[in-house]
């Protein structure tokens, strides 16, 4: 009997994967049901602004689409709940049955109240690696 090769190496449907970003912070992922999508990445990291200020927080990716390969990316924008700050995010992944591992970078962009300026602070690019959770 020959198995096809997409079938052979079907990911898990809802695998739960966790880990770490390469600076020691948390990473989490579900696939849904059917892992063709990535339920929900949490992410958590260190922005350090342009002022010198920095502090830790997380962003939750929400449904990007995993291709044929295993591999998936996303980007877009939301506002910060915290300080209404401007955040533009990018994230790719590779997902195996086992494992999972990628690239995450943010900016984050507000108004500074006292001068009117801008201020940006920025995660840099995170990498990060995360084992499945049986």
């Amino acid at each position: 009997m020959v198995v096809p090769l997409a079938v052979a190496g079907a990911l898990p449907g809802g695998a739960k994967y966790a880990g770490k970003t390469d600076d020691e912070q948390a990473v989490t992922l579900r696939l849904t049901s059917d892992a063709k999508r990535v339920k929900r990445m949490r992410i958590h990291y260190t922005v350090t602004c342009a002022d010198g200020r920095s502090g830790d927080t997380y962003t939750d990716i929400l449904n990007p689409k995993v291709r044929p390969d295993h591999t998936f990316r996303g980007s877009g924008t939301y506002k910060g709940s915290g300080d209404g700050s401007e955040n533009a995010f990018k994230v790719t992944g590779t997902i195996s049955k086992n494992k999972a591992s990628g690239t995450f970078s943010l900016t984050a962009t507000s108004d500074s109240t006292t001068q009117g300026e801008t201020l940006r602070c920025k995660t840099g690019k995170l990498t990060w690696k995360a084992t499945r959770q049986r």
